[in-house]
């Protein structure tokens, strides 16, 4: 008797250990599933994954933008670029831009093309360019908002910058745990918080996060409701399929994010799925240095935004000159706007006030010359 009530205890101990996290809701349980999904991706440090987004229209029919992307991290470096397809139909369809992000180990360097299709064009300092934008930020700029979402970090507008699950969980009250199976058979645990905005005219009243314990604790899926004035909105991101990349180790490979009202009509729906996902790198996969085109300006800032330098780009890939305070950056483009800066081309439009004023010229002195000629001549 003794023995067998000996292993109806044991039985018990072991199912007990192994939900006790989702059956008791407290904070800290909370936070130990958010750090099992971080240790699962933080045991994947490199990885070369090629995607692509669709962003739908409310009725589901029509795409209206694509995007088709690669993401590579390495040795603590990381490069995410991707290009907008044109879409037939669609107002978007002359996007057509190229964004890409590298982190070199110290700061992350920002290029944004969107003249792809004229890429030898010419730039002028002192003539801001159209469509172009670069930019150097000091630290690591998380570069995933187009990037697949829930591949270590969420993404939403209302969340602000993307954050870690246990980031979120830290800065909210949580209000309760479940657990619960799938129809696959998937053990599930559903973390409901109730969510402070950061924004002030939008008012994030709850959020809700499944993880999918039988999947390397991965989010299942992630709901946001949120008030604006008077009307409620529903962000809701899902998980549709998963990839399994290698013997007990998956990874989200479609994942579906609806925006929609209180009575679920739909606003907007974008489709981001997973093309390919390698953890075998190798020697010959490198990472992709952003390339700024030379005397284009690029500010650089410190985490907070705040700008630091002021570089103009030079044609060996550095910049050719620096300026690191403004009153010096605004003293030199005085100086030189008109002179071209760095390499031998320049726009005629720089010049063109002082080609006129020299033809000017030119015309005056003929003029008193020939009046001269005809005084004489009298």
């Amino acid at each position: 008797m003794r023995i067998i009530t000996f292993i109806f205890i044991v039985i018990f101990l072991i199912f007990t250990c192994r939900f006790v996290f989702c059956l008791e809701p407290d904070v800290i349980n909370a936070e130990q599933l958010a750090k099992q999904n971080y240790d699962y991706w933080a045991s994947i440090p490199d990885f070369m994954l090629t995607f692509h987004v669709e962003y739908m229209s409310d009725d589901e029919k029509i795409t209206l933008r694509k995007v088709d992307g690669i993401w590579i991290k390495r040795n603590n470096k990381e490069n995410v670029c991707y290009t907008w397809e044109a879409v037939e139909n669609s107002d978007y369809a002359n996007d057509g831009k190229r964004e890409c992000y590298f982190f070199d180990g110290e700061k992350t360097y920002i290029y944004k093309d969107g003249q792809k299709n004229d890429k030898n064009k010419k730039l002028n300092p002192c003539i801001p360019p159209q469509n172009l934008f670069a930019q150097i930020i000091k630290g690591k700029k998380d570069t995933i908002v187009f990037a697949p979402n829930l591949l270590d970090k969420l993404s939403f507008p209302s969340v602000g910058e993307p954050k870690y699950l246990f980031q979120i969980i830290k800065d909210c009250q949580l209000e309760s745990i479940e657990k619960s199976i799938n129809n696959g058979g998937d053990e599930l645990c559903t973390i409901k918080l109730k969510v402070i905005a950061p924004e002030e005219e939008a008012n994030i009243e709850s959020s809700e996060f499944v993880i999918n314990r039988s999947k390397n604790f991965l989010i299942d899926s992630f709901l946001i409701t949120e008030y604006y004035k008077s009307s409620k909105i529903l962000r809701k991101l899902q998980v549709m399929e998963y990839k399994e990349i290698e013997m007990g180790k998956w990874i989200p490979s479609q994942i579906d994010i609806n925006v929609s009202d209180e009575n679920n009509s739909l606003f907007s729906k974008t489709i981001i799925k997973v093309d390919s996902f390698s953890t075998a790198l190798s020697t010959e996969t490198e990472l992709s240095e952003v390339v700024f085109p030379s005397n284009i300006l690029v500010p650089e800032t410190d985490e907070n935004g705040k700008v630091i330098a002021v570089h103009i780009w030079g044609v060996s890939g550095k910049p050719a000159f620096t300026f690191t305070s403004e009153k010096e950056f605004d003293s030199y483009m005085e100086s030189h706007c008109g002179k071209f800066v760095g390499t031998e081309n320049i726009s005629l439009l720089t010049y063109l006030p002082r080609i006129i004023m020299a033809l000017v010229g030119i015309i005056m002195i003929v003029l008193v010359i020939y009046l001269k000629i005809r005084i004489i001549k009298r």
